[in-house]
């Protein structure tokens, strides 16, 4: 397919790619809306959160919705809501955004405990889950991760076997399904971030769903004072009506009416991007050295983010920097995995070893051996997701990564550029 163009050859993407990737997109609709609730008389445009919630519960085919300030905050409310206690254990994947773990110590005073991941589809590996359960352990915190449904038939029967409960985060995940079934309506609670880089971006926010009335009145008090009131007459949380119970946790009533009015026309956005990269999904599948990843049978993925296994083994062992430079030289916004392996993050020793003084655990906890986690690294690939992209622009990604396989043996020893590479400008929950 030619001379590299690492050296000096022609590149193989020669189409513009800062539009592909822009996102979010706001067009004149949610400005309208914007402008609409702003003007509304009399503070009424609060009630915008309360329509959000009824049309996204909807959605996802669940009973309550509560909007929240961001995705972190609703990870918090879960928690509350679910009853975690001091020295309460939750398993949580390592290989993540640190807003999945750290609120288990840092907001209610748990131990998150570090789970493995499945080689092919990155999510927590319900095989390690097993391993891992104690009987301090209370909940599972499973994350979408990229927009690939966890293994829920498995985790579900897990939890329900040992009394634990299962909390969704579903950043990445809106609109998945999973055995035709809508992510956020499988475990017991979900929570969904609307932060500006998501597939439902509201430019900043978050939504707990779920399907019990218990855990929606426990997060309605925790952080929505101004609801309690409203709450049924046999709710044990009135009782808190002119406090709440100390957070204040409400949306902004322009980010409710910017996810509102994307709401409209959401399927029609991720239908665009998931033919665009399910078609890249098929092309890599048959370039020898790479794999899209693994999809549970019977679901559909979303696209928040794109990862691409690099198999070094059959490229003649070929290092990953050299196959990163080399795809940046073809054109390729290609980067390293972004996130860090949070268990080895020194927010995690210092909190988990606090709470462990708080509730008299005569020990030093360490950071565990994970495997898969820990390498992982060395054979992923970060893609854009073009969210405003075209079929031409992905087959010229595609032709790249069959150029840079078939002539491995002619790259040089060069470092990589490391940037974020999902089109967001942050990696803000």
């Amino acid at each position: 397919m030619g001379q590299l163009a690492i050296n000096g050859g022609a590149p193989s993407v020669t189409l513009a790619q800062d539009g592909a990737v822009a996102w979010p997109h706001i067009g004149p609709e949610e400005l309208a809306a914007t402008a609409r609730v702003l003007l509304e008389p009399n503070y009424s445009f609060y009630e915008e959160a309360y329509r959000l919630e009824e049309e996204l519960a909807a959605y996802v085919g669940g009973k309550y919705a509560l909007a929240h300030t961001n995705g972190t905050a609703a990870i918090h409310a879960a928690l509350f809501a679910l009853n975690i206690q001091p020295g309460d254990e939750v398993l949580v994947p390592s290989h993540t955004y640190w807003a999945s773990c750290l609120p288990v110590a840092a907001a209610v005073n748990g131990v998150p405990v570090f789970v493995d991941i499945d080689p092919d589809s990155l999510n927590i590996d319900p095989a390690d889950i097993e391993q891992k359960i104690t009987p301090r352990t209370r909940a599972i915190m499973v994350v979408h991760l990229g927009g690939v449904p966890c293994e829920m038939d498995r985790i579900m029967e897990i939890a329900r076997r040992h009394g634990l409960k299962v909390i969704e985060d579903a950043s990445h995940a809106h609109g998945a399904e999973y055995h035709g079934q809508k992510i956020g309506v499988i475990g017991d609670i979900a929570c969904f971030s609307l932060q500006a880089s998501k597939l439902l971006p509201g430019i900043e926010g978050g939504i707990l769903v779920t399907n019990e009335r218990e855990y929606y009145e426990r997060a309605v008090a925790l952080g929505h004072y101004e609801r309690v009131r409203n709450l049924p007459q046999d709710s044990p949380y009135r009782q808190y009506e002119v406090t709440g119970l100390g957070f204040k946790y409400r949306i902004h009533p322009a980010a409710a009416a910017v996810t509102r009015s994307l709401l409209a026309r959401f399927d029609s956005m991720n239908e665009a991007r998931n033919q665009l990269m399910g078609y890249l999904d098929e092309r890599l599948a048959e370039v020898p050295g790479f794999a899209p990843m693994a999809v549970p049978s019977n679901s559909k993925r979303v696209y928040y983010t794109y990862r691409v296994h690099f198999k070094s083994e059959e490229l003649g062992g070929i290092g990953l920097g050299q196959i990163i430079a080399a795809l940046q030289a073809e054109g390729v916004m290609a980067a390293p995995e972004r996130y860090a392996p949070q268990h080895v993050q020194p927010a995690y020793r210092d909190e988990i070893r606090r709470v462990y003084r708080l509730v008299g655990r005569d020990e030093e906890w360490q950071p565990p051996h994970l495997p898969v986690t820990e390498s992982i690294h060395e054979r992923l690939i970060g893609l854009p997701t073009f969210p405003q992209g075209t079929p031409e622009l992905v087959e010229q990604y595609a032709r790249a990564f069959q150029k840079v396989a078939e002539g491995w043996r002619d790259i040089p020893q060069v470092d990589v550029n490391r940037g974020p590479v999902d089109g967001s400008r942050s990696t803000i929950r």
